[in-house]
């Protein structure tokens, strides 16, 4: 004998599916700048992107929440997660940005767990701006 299955346990699983999209989502977008000007992040060959890693109250790194945006050329960029939504909370930001010269040794002291730059994201949309010069916001 086949069994149908009811329509409340398709709605059911739909639910648990988009159970991140609801209103405590987190939508990013953002630009760089240094002391004000926009930052170029012009094409090296290689990826150029922000990292947002959770960590917790006392600084340390929440395990399993990692999110990488690409840099546009103009330093805007748009994080963009699986489900379009990252959770709120406290995160540090750091940079994966290769660059020759000047240009790199701007991003140099932000790259990886030693960047001094934190954000607190709310549910919602953020937009940020990111200055190297004022890293505490």
């Amino acid at each position: 004998m086949r069994r149908i299955v009811p329509c409340a346990y398709f709605a059911v699983a739909l639910a648990v599916i988009f159970a991140g999209c609801g209103p405590d989502a987190s939508r990013i977008t953002g630009r760089v700048l240094d002391n004000g000007q926009p930052v170029a992040v012009p094409g090296s060959g290689a990826p150029q992107s922000v990292v947002f890693e959770s960590v917790s109250a006392d600084g340390a790194t929440a395990t399993g929440r990692m999110y990488s945006a690409a840099l546009g050329a103009d330093g805007t960029f748009e994080l963009v997660a699986a489900g379009g939504s990252v959770p709120p909370g406290s995160y540090r930001v750091s940079f994966d940005v290769t660059l020759p010269g000047n240009d790199g040794e701007k991003f140099k002291r932000f790259r990886g767990p030693g960047s001094p730059l934190r954000r607190e994201l709310k549910p919602g949309s953020n937009d940020l701006t990111i200055d190297l010069a004022k890293p505490e916001g």
